[in-house]
This record gives C-alpha cells, structure tokens and sequence, in this order.
C-alpha cells in the first residue's frame, strides 16, 4: 500500500509528492528500530524535569483508570 506523505496542498506549496511503504505486518526492519526505543521512563536519558512531569500525569490517569492524555501534536 503506498501512501502519499504531505500532499503540496497539505504543506501549502508546490514540491513533489513523495511516496512511502506502510505495511501492516511487523518486519525485521521494524525490530530493530523498535529495540531503539526506550520502553520505560526510566530508560529515558536526560530531559529530568520532562520525564517527572510525564509519571505524575501517568500515575495520575492510572489512579484514575483512566489512559494517560495524548502528549505532543
């Protein structure tokens, strides 16, 4: 399945449409750009404050049974 990724009039201007693979099994190249990834906050270097700020609202919706809010944009 090919996908087009920020169509010219997503982005607002005129370059070319560029095209990638989504596939939807797991491959090997996901494996090992997945064992990249850090799996814990704890496995997180750097960025201390951040990484406080996200357990509290973690730990908050999970005492709520709740997930946690959508980070980023």
């Amino acid at each position: 399945m090919t996908a087009p990724v920020n169509p010219p009039a997503a982005r607002g201007d005129s370059r070319p449409d560029t095209a990638r693979e989504v596939a939807r099994e797991f491959t090997a190249t996901d494996a090992a750009e997945t064992s990249l990834r850090p799996t814990t906050l704890g496995e997180f270097v750097g960025q201390r404050q951040m990484r406080e700020n996200l357990r509290v609202f973690v730990d908050a919706a999970h005492g709520r049974g709740d997930s946690p809010p959508r980070a980023g944009g």
